[in-house]
């Protein structure tokens, strides 16, 4: 099927990663991860993973570099970080 040039990606657009599906988001990764970019000489990773269906929760994880410990502490640093964007 032809692209058709007036069709774009809402997530690229908006950059709002609330329109992202998990595997948009695992390929930017990716791609930072090879590219350089962002995570240029990153050696640790980390990857979250929530299920939401029917009104309960599951969480899951891989993570790379970390021991239970060190991984944490990167999540508390994570979400203070996000509550400082988000103006905390």
């Amino acid at each position: 099927m032809p692209k058709d040039d007036k069709i774009i990606n809402l997530a690229e657009r908006t950059k709002s990663s609330t329109l992202w599906s998990p595997e948009d988001a695992l390929r930017d990764a990716l791609k930072d991860l090879e590219e350089g970019g962002r995570w240029e000489g990153r050696r640790k990773l980390i990857v979250l993973s929530l299920g939401d269906d029917e009104g309960s929760y599951s969480v899951g994880f891989v993570n790379a570099g970390f021991n239970a410990s060190g991984l944490l502490a990167i999540l508390e640093i994570a979400k203070r970080i996000v509550e400082k964007d988000m103006g905390y």
